[in-house]
């Protein structure tokens, strides 16, 4: 499956604000659009305005916008599902991540670009009830 073979690519990646380039540097959007382009072998339109500081951030749902877009929106998960996340009920939706594994229909873990001071990189997590409470959607590529 190519969407989570190029995901699993970008582990280990640098977080970095805007970018999309294996082992070099990439944000949340930046894993998106690797995968888009690793599926489809198009440029992935995904970017919406960047944003540093997210706790104070958008509230047009941009993100949402562009995966209602360019991708399909699906009722259940497999994995290489494209997850995203609202980090605070009051924002808009700002963060996305693939889906590494499912269990009987449940996310049990996602690969994501942290930006977190002692991780910033890309990372694949369990999927626990902090991400399950932020999940806004699932979408396929």
């Amino acid at each position: 499956m190519k969407a989570i073979e190029a995901a699993r690519e970008m582990v280990g990646t640098p977080y970095v604000l805007g970018a999309r380039k294996v082992g070099v540097g990439c944000d949340c959007i930046g894993l998106v659009e690797h995968v888009l382009q690793s599926v489809t072998g198009e440029p992935a339109p995904l970017r919406p305005p960047i944003v540093s500081d997210w706790h104070r951030g958008l509230t047009q749902e941009y993100l949402l916008t562009a995966a209602n877009e360019y991708l399909r929106a699906v009722p259940a998960p497999v994995v290489g599902d494209v997850a995203v996340f609202r980090m605070r009920k009051s924002l808009a939706a700002q963060h996305c991540a693939v889906i590494a594994s499912v269990d009987n229909e449940k996310i049990t873990s996602i690969i994501h670009a942290h930006d977190r001071a002692k991780v910033r990189r890309v990372v694949h997590v369990p999927f626990g009830p902090l991400w399950a409470a932020r999940l806004v959607g699932i979408w396929r590529v």
